[in-house]
């Protein structure tokens, strides 16, 4: 498996870019708002999912160990290969599968463009899965490991988007911390 590469942007198709790495062009598929910000002639390195099918070899490109995840976790719900994930992440972030999840509100992912029926099964088979990064932004969301947290402040009545961002201000790493913390902040 190819974790990550680092090379000089050679050049940007409609959905590749072309890393050389010591004198070998690597062929990425990346995201559209990834190969928006790669710039050609420039030092890159992308963390990838290498794929191996019986007919091709294929690399999955990404600026963020968080992305990489999402595509990942995108790619275990049945029904969404690597193209699919692709566009899934072109269209919503990984916050936005977070609190779609939390709130089991596939009309969230629908709003954004996703189909119903992917929506339904992404909330199904994701649910109680810790999704980190933001899709593909850039950042990182502190989100990974608040599945719990969150789940216990949205059942006393919280909305997840309020939980969310109180759970991202918090600065425990304790779970019952966090969760007093995000309660005062809720309070406020």
């Amino acid at each position: 498996m190819i974790a990550y590469i680092s090379g000089r942007v050679m050049f940007k198709r409609e959905e590749t870019v072309v890393l050389d790495v010591g004198g070998v062009g690597y062929e990425a598929w990346c995201p559209p708002q990834i190969l928006e910000d790669l710039q050609q002639g420039t030092e890159q390195k992308l963390y990838t999912v290498h794929i191996v099918r019986e007919d091709s070899q294929t690399l999955y490109g990404f600026l963020t160990q968080g992305q990489k995840e999402l595509f990942q976790l995108l790619l275990g719900v049945s029904g969404i290969g690597p193209k699919n994930a692709l566009k899934i992440m072109g269209k919503v972030s990984g916050g936005d599968i977070i609190q779609a999840i939390i709130q089991q509100d596939s009309s969230v992912l629908e709003a954004l463009g996703i189909g119903k029926k992917i929506a339904d099964r992404m909330i199904v088979e994701l649910k109680g899965k810790s999704i980190s990064g933001d899709g593909v932004s850039g950042g990182e969301n502190k989100t990974n490991g608040f599945t719990d947290e969150a789940q216990a402040l949205i059942a006393l009545g919280y909305t997840a988007r309020d939980v969310i961002d109180a759970l991202k201000r918090t600065q425990s790493s304790d779970m019952n911390e966090r969760i007093k913390e995000a309660l005062k902040l809720l309070g406020k």
